[in-house]
């Protein structure tokens, strides 16, 4: 059984802390959202407006923590406090027990195992609240992300039926699996 947060947790290696997303970060969501990996590869809308990240951090950041949907989370340096990305943790509508991650990094941020470190924190603190499945849903193309997925520990599984589109572009989504 699945015991949800009613506060957003804050987590940290020593080197990726995880916690709220503030209201300060709203300009910087929308500039980072204007990357074009970001709105290749994840459901941010686009494109991407400050009134998107308004309505993100307002009112979709609360609304889904207060009703046991997902907990979206900003990744910052944990010595500077300097915003990386954003981690979430979603409960999968199939299942009680089974959670879903989705990840992304600034431009600026990529390369130096941030998203890697973020994972295997949210995962961590997943299963603490205990979900069983945790799964990563990776378009095709991705190669980035498939490769955290690996040194995160998560096997690929399968394709899912249905592909995405993102931006006029349909992709096969590959599911990768960490089972505790």
């Amino acid at each position: 059984m699945i015991t949800w947060p009613t506060l957003v947790p804050l987590l940290s290696d020593g080197v990726v802390s995880i916690g709220p997303w503030l209201l300060r970060d709203i300009d910087w969501i929308t500039q980072t959202c204007q990357d074009p990996e970001i709105q290749a590869f994840t459901l941010v809308p686009s494109p991407y407006t400050r009134h998107d990240a308004e309505v993100f951090i307002a009112d979709i950041c609360p609304y889904e923590l207060d009703h046991g949907i997902a907990l979206h989370l900003a990744l910052r340096d944990a010595v500077s406090t300097e915003l990386l990305g954003a981690v979430a943790l979603e409960r999968e509508e199939q299942t009680g027990d089974a959670g879903l991650v989705g990840y992304w990094l600034s431009p600026s941020a990529r390369g130096r195992g941030i998203a890697t470190r973020a994972v295997v924190q949210i995962v961590a603190f997943a299963k603490g609240l205990g979900f069983e499945k945790i799964s990563l849903h990776i378009l095709e193309g991705n190669d980035a992300s498939r490769s955290v997925a690996h040194r995160a520990g998560f096997e690929f599984t399968r394709y899912l039926l249905e592909p995405e589109e993102r931006n006029g572009v349909v992709h096969r989504v590959a599911c990768y699996e960490l089972r505790s």
